[in-house]
């Protein structure tokens, strides 16, 4: 695991004391369709944001994700469908999956890089 290897060396180890990494007792929870965030309800007034691993929340807590505080600011539950490592194609195809059945208020999608896009279109409900 690359973070222990990085404990190991002490100027690695004291910048990420330095930086709060060695106190934040990060954790990841997913819901039941593998993204992290509540339960889907169709019910509760929501938006969704689909992206890669900046809307996925790579490395920070579940509070920290961008979604989550624009939610929380705009008192609506945000429904997370990043996918770490993943490309615009990926969330794309999330994204058909999902909006017809959620109908969310809003969409946030998160671009990618150049080299992990193939295809986007609009996608009108």
């Amino acid at each position: 695991d690359a973070f222990k290897e990085k404990l190991n060396d002490p100027i690695k180890r004291e910048l990420l004391k330095a930086s709060g990494w060695l106190d934040r007792g990060l954790q990841y929870k997913y819901n039941s369709i593998g993204f992290r965030g509540p339960e889907l309800d169709v019910d509760t007034p929501h938006f969704c944001a689909f992206g890669a691993s900046v809307t996925g929340g790579t490395a920070i807590g579940y509070d920290q994700i961008y979604s989550t505080v624009v939610g929380e600011q705009l008192g609506l539950t945000c429904y997370n469908f990043g996918v770490p490592g993943g490309s615009d194609s990926t969330s794309f195809r999330y994204a058909l999956t999902y909006l017809p059945k959620l109908k969310p208020k809003f969409v946030v999608f998160q671009q990618t890089f150049p080299h992990q896009q193939s295809c986007l279109a609009v996608l009108q409900l």
